[in-house]
């Protein structure tokens, strides 16, 4: 892939890296807040909170002939009872070349359900995107709707629900939309061979509700491997199509990664 830069090269110095070791922080501080309603039920909900959470990283150094920096980061967590369930993500990816940034990008979403143990649930879904990789300044998506669990067991999870949202979409140069879409997230979460694999993916479809040539779709599958209770090597794969991008870029981006996964 070519990579259209628009920075000066600069000197690769110890500064350009003190930001990403503080959003990494902000990665984690968003991660612990899940990780927190485990301690205590609260007086006045309907029963125990609940929650989950799953810390992931990696990172690539180099200097010399290349001075490279490349940092990964996300979290995930859930927390809820038998009143609500609130999925939330975010992800942040840096990669530098000679103090230039091809990537500075940040995703996430939340997915808040009500009477979540309900075969049928009323929801709420929202998402937020930068990324310098593909020139998008800015994607805000908001919206309302309903979902069904289509198979709820001990070792299997799986939802699919639908929302109609509003999308403010800003590329740097041209194609920003602003509008109604449609969104189709479909949710599994898997544990295989008795706890020796986990998957988890979530899938999203997104076409506009007037225009049949703008849509969108992602899927982010993670498979890890537990090593201890809490420690878990794990594989990513984050695939992105939009038929409208900004001019200069592509509309097909795949990341692949192995990393290490933390769950409380």
């Amino acid at each position: 892939m070519m990579y259209t830069l628009h920075s000066t090269p600069k000197p690769h110095t110890a500064r350009h890296f003190w930001k990403p070791f503080s959003i990494l922080m902000l990665v984690l501080i968003h991660g612990f807040t899940f990780a927190q309603s485990n301690e205590e039920p609260r007086i006045g909900t309907i029963d125990t909170l609940k929650g989950s959470l799953r810390l992931g990283a990696e990172m690539q150094f180099q200097t010399g002939n290349i001075d490279r920096f490349m940092l990964r980061a996300n979290a995930t967590g859930d927390v809820g009872n038998t009143f609500f369930a609130l999925k939330s993500s975010v992800s942040y990816s840096l990669h530098q070349i000679f103090g230039m940034q091809l990537e500075n990008d940040w995703f996430g979403f939340a997915d808040l359900r009500l009477f979540p143990d309900n075969t049928l649930f009323p929801m709420a879904f929202g998402e937020f995107e930068t990324s310098n990789l593909r020139f998008l300044n800015l994607r805000v998506q908001g919206g309302v709707g309903a979902g069904v669990t289509l198979v709820r067991s001990p070792s299997i999870n799986l939802s699919l629900s639908t929302a109609f949202t509003y999308d403010i979409t800003r590329f740097r140069i041209m194609n920003s939309y602003e509008g109604w879409r449609y969104s189709f997230h479909l949710f599994g979460n898997y544990t295989l061979f008795d706890g020796k694999v986990i998957l988890t993916h979530n899938f999203f479809s997104q076409p506009t509700a007037l225009l049949t040539s703008n849509y969108r779709h992602r899927l982010i599958a993670i498979v890890m491997i537990p090593i201890t209770r809490n420690l878990s090597i794990s594989s990513t794969l984050d695939y992105s199509y939009e038929s409208v991008v900004d001019e200069t870029r592509k509309p097909t981006n795949i990341f692949h990664a192995l990393g290490i996964t933390w769950s409380f």
